[in-house]
């Protein structure tokens, strides 16, 4: 994730050098790295939303495991 960041950064600070040496009517064209670095944001927060009963459930599921294997013995 972040050699991803660092690619947005690089992106948007090219891109912001360029269109300010040449002219303004590329503007889109920084604001690009602007809304891919808001769009891994939002892919960030809703990847630790989306795993925040991980470890619950994977420690239930090592418990089960484990109790069935010495079940088995």
């Amino acid at each position: 994730m972040s050699f991803y960041f660092g690619i947005i950064i690089l992106w948007t600070m090219f891109a912001a050098v360029s269109v300010a040496s040449e002219s303004l009517t590329d503007l889109y064209f920084p604001l690009a790295g602007v809304a891919l670095f808001g769009v891994a944001t939002a892919g960030m927060i809703s990847g630790k939303r989306s795993a925040r009963k991980d470890v619950d459930w994977l420690s239930t599921r090592i418990s089960d495991a484990l109790q069935t294997h010495s079940d088995g013995m």
